[in-house]
């Protein structure tokens, strides 16, 4: 299953505010609410640098607009890091966390319900 730029955003922000509602990380969340999931207005994102952050993420792993379950997972990863290191979010226990769970049923779940949403 692949999925576009949009809905691979949708994956991330699905795991990301899971992974808050189980932390209650107040930097993940403050992060969240400016990721807001109705970002979108017709076609175009209502905060672009939050989006153009993450397009950058994703074409550092593919230049199709279509990406795999992994490459969603390697861009987000990278977006986590981009936010710890430029806008100092105390992100490295997630990036952490993440890395060491991998690609899990969890980020399979978020994966599928972007996909299903568009």
């Amino acid at each position: 299953m692949k999925l576009n730029i949009k809905q691979a955003y949708m994956a991330m922000f699905k795991l990301l505010d899971g992974c808050y509602w189980n932390t209650r990380n107040d930097d993940l969340g403050a992060m969240l609410g400016f990721m807001n999931t109705e970002i979108f207005e017709g076609d175009e994102p209502v905060d672009m640098a939050v989006f153009d952050t993450w397009e950058d993420c994703t074409s550092n792993v593919t230049n199709n607009k279509l990406l795999s379950s992994k490459q969603i997972f390697c861009s987000v990863i990278a977006f986590l890091k981009i936010y710890k290191d430029e806008f100092d979010f105390n992100l490295q226990w997630l990036i952490d966390k993440l890395e060491a769970e991998g690609e899990s049923e969890k980020w399979a779940e978020c994966v599928g319900k972007a996909y299903d949403m568009h």
